[in-house]
């Protein structure tokens, strides 16, 4: 089942009601709920059950309402253990719904967070408005996956599904261009920040993935050509991650004898940044991902089969996975870290492709991405360790500098110790995969 988590709209301030319970929506709320919610009432109508609950408390029925003013003939249900966080009475509810049912519950904070948490080990506070979309097993709601991008505010990105496969994937990949761009500027403004760096990356990663789902549909040559636009993109920001890595890992091993190596990778970082920053003001930059999306336009153009896309998706995402398990079998007792990084790049694409999909996604596919996902972070924990001794070492050069030394002495053996733990688990969960049905 789709088990949806929505708190409230914004409600009038407590002075302006006579009860906390009694206090209405206010003005603001209502408008913002307004915007959003014929997305989620949308996404709702394209489920074959529907059920909508909510908490006896004013703002949390008036919410109720809005939405179901875009589902005529939709029913609302009331139960007290919502404003309660009764979490016993939350779980024996979700027991007795129907297993193809989604179910929507528009609650209060901090039960909502709680209950994410304790059903699907994700940590999250909701704003007022806000949710997030778990697929579980009624009978067992403490097995529950978080679909990550499955957020209210991104439903509106479901139009693609009942297109046609090429203006489909056209509105994907022009979403996710928006996306990069958007991104881009955000390095462009603060280069300093690792985690603007690596949503980037993200965004260009997600956009080969997209494409690559694309493949068996287009021209070879045009889809070579726009893979490898976005491969010369992601390339430029490869080297300033690597360094982030490593500064990442130094401070997260909380030794003082590591001090003398982040002098040298923040130097490193610093002058790699500024290149990096030089070039993005440049004109050539934007035209560069100008061009890579309209290598990808290019592409597209090749296809001709006009199938709806979620038809597509649903016949092609079990076969990509046969693949990825295929793949995974061949990695048994390996320890060639250039061939896990290889299969770690295989199983990132399958994984967004999913999170992509994800409105279309039910229980099976909720665990195959959530191991997808913690396979991914094995290896890259794994893989890690062998390019973050290589930064250091062409770092370290030909210099001669005892504490360096002796920094690099104490990094290589941290690193060597967390690659062994790593190892373990990965295969662990290769071997997981494999049995995943």
């Amino acid at each position: 089942m789709r088990l949806i988590f929505m708190r409230h709209g914004k409600a009038v301030d407590r002075q302006e009601a006579a009860t906390d319970a009694g206090r209405p929506l206010s003005l603001e709320g209502r408008l913002a709920l307004n915007e959003d919610l014929p997305y989620l009432a949308r996404y709702l109508r394209h489920t074959d059950k529907c059920r909508i609950w909510h908490s006896p408390l004013v703002r949390s029925r008036e919410t109720a309402e809005i939405l179901i003013r875009y589902m005529p003939g939709q029913a609302l249900e009331v139960y007290d253990f919502i404003a309660s966080g009764d979490e016993a009475a939350l779980v024996e509810a979700l027991k007795k719904v129907d297993q193809e049912t989604t179910l929507v519950i528009i609650g209060h904070e901090p039960h909502l967070s709680t209950w994410l948490e304790d059903l699907a080990r994700r940590r999250d506070h909701f704003k007022k408005g806000e949710s997030a979309v778990l697929l579980l097993d009624a009978g067992d709601p403490y097995d529950a996956v978080r679909m990550t991008t499955m957020r209210l505010n991104e439903l509106s990105r479901l139009s693609p599904v009942d297109l046609p496969l090429p203006v489909a994937l056209q509105a994907i990949l022009l979403d996710n261009q928006k996306e990069i761009l958007k991104e881009k500027d955000r390095v462009l403004t603060d280069i300093e920040s690792e985690e603007a760096v690596h949503d980037l990356r993200v965004a260009l990663r997600r956009q080969k993935s997209y494409l690559a789902f694309a493949q068996p549909f287009t021209d070879k040559g045009s889809y070579r050509k726009a893979q490898k636009a976005y491969s010369k993109l992601l390339k430029e920001l490869s080297h300033l991650r690597e360094l982030d890595v490593v500064l990442a890992s130094i401070h997260e091993a909380k030794r003082w004898e590591l001090a003398p190596a982040v002098a040298s990778v923040q130097a490193e970082r610093t002058a790699e940044a500024l290149a990096l920053d030089m070039h993005f003001s440049q004109i050539d930059s934007d035209r560069d991902y100008a061009e890579a999306y309209a290598s990808a336009m290019e592409a597209l153009a090749t296809i001709d089969d006009n199938r709806i896309f979620s038809v597509v998706a649903e016949k092609t995402m079990p076969k990509r996975f046969k693949q990825v398990q295929k793949k995974a079998k061949k990695l048994v007792d390996v320890q060639d870290p250039k061939k896990v990084h290889r299969f770690r790049v295989e199983v990132k694409h399958h994984r967004y492709l999913y999170e992509r999909m994800a409105c279309m996604a039910h229980y099976g596919t909720a665990q195959r991405y959530r191991l997808l996902s913690r396979l991914q972070k094995a290896i890259g924990t794994y893989t890690d360790t062998f390019f973050n001794q290589q930064v250091m070492e062409d770092l370290r050069g030909d210099q001669e500098d005892h504490d360096l030394d002796r920094a690099l002495k104490v990094y290589d053996d941290l690193q060597t110790e967390t690659r062994e733990a790593a190892y373990d688990q990965v295969q662990a969960l290769l071997k997981d995969l494999i049995r995943c049905p």
